[in-house]
């Protein structure tokens, strides 16, 4: 019954904290974050990426170049590319003049984009307490992201290593057969439903007791890792790994062809990943925060002035850009 499901939930959460975004600070939190953008080699991405620079250009910052957006707060950032693609005369320009490209290997589809960009963040050189992941179509207000993220460190104790933050949602379940999630939900009568689907649909693999559902994600535009999840997450996917549960989804990464759309999806697809780990994650949620808008609404130019860190979408200069 419903009590029996909600119940469920409650003990969940419990067991997993969430901060509380919106505590007042009395002082700045230091925090420095790696953001990796997702992109390709073709068009509409090349244009995205141009009006994304030009807005965070507005901004003061040069993309290829670690950036200081506040005092204590760096961000960094590259737009992820497929290195098996060979590489075409227009982005290899994009190079020469931006530098801020990375091409990656075994990203041929959008889940394994952001899994070797997770694999390439535990080789950095340089110490950050986040990574993050947006697409080539959403606006970053540099500030506020810094500054949300560092406000759900101070929140969590000082300490974001285990955090997962973003706008969450939850899925039913993981559909081990087909390698992608079921179900969908991103508020409370959503998420009850989800229960629903998970101990009733036969793609969730028998229901009650299964491990991989319900789980809460963070949509792919608006996420961020703590370093220690990322970590483990690099090392249960990378090749040597014997985590069985986790080896029949790289698999299925190696073989899919890529397709003109994401499948799996890259957000819930990692979000599986994590609930397979068993880490003590603090989630940061943003999720009805006024601070992430997955597209265009008729309170958007408002938000975009006042309080949006991310919005999604993002693809029209005169709503969206010129206004930074």
């Amino acid at each position: 019954g419903k009590g029996g499901e909600l119940a469920a939930l409650s003990a969940f959460l419990a067991a997993n904290p969430k901060v509380m975004l919106g505590e007042r600070r009395t002082a700045p939190t230091p925090f420095s974050v790696m953001l990796y953008v997702l992109s390709m080699d073709k068009e509409p991405f090349q244009q995205n990426r141009l009006n994304q620079r030009t807005t965070l250009h507005a901004f003061g910052i040069v993309t290829a170049r670690p950036f200081e957006v506040a005092p204590g707060h760096v961000l960094r950032l590259r737009y992820v590319l497929d290195a098996t693609v060979p590489r075409s005369d227009a982005v290899q320009r994009e190079l020469d003049l931006y530098g801020d490209l990375l091409w990656l290997p075994d990203s041929h589809t959008c889940l394994g984009k952001v899994l070797v960009a997770i694999r390439h963040s535990t080789t950095l050189s340089f110490p950050v307490d986040a990574i993050a992941f947006t697409d080539d179509d959403a606006f970053i207000h540099p500030g506020r992201f810094l500054d949300q993220l560092a406000e759900a460190k101070h929140a969590a104790g000082g300490s974001f290593d285990y955090a997962y933050y973003g706008h969450l949602s939850w899925a039913s379940c993981w559909d081990a057969k087909r390698q992608r999630h079921w179900g969908y939900g991103n508020h409370p009568v959503a998420v009850l439903k989800s229960v629903d689907e998970w101990q009733t649909a036969r793609r969730c693999a028998g229901g009650r007791g299964v491990a991989q559902g319900p789980y809460p994600f963070a949509v792919m535009h608006n996420s961020a890792l703590g370093v220690r999840v990322a970590r483990r997450i690099a090392a249960a996917v990378s090749p040597g790994s014997n985590h069985s549960v986790l080896r029949g989804l790289m698999r299925h990464l190696e073989r899919k062809p890529t397709t003109e759309r994401c499948d799996p999806e890259p957000d819930s697809g990692l979000g599986y990943i994590v609930s397979q780990l068993g880490l003590p994650i603090v989630w940061a949620d943003t999720t009805s925060a006024q601070r992430n808008h997955f597209w265009r609404s008729k309170a958007t130019p408002l938000f975009l002035r006042s309080s949006l860190a991310v919005l999604h979408k993002a693809i029209d200069w005169q709503e969206h850009f010129r206004w930074a």
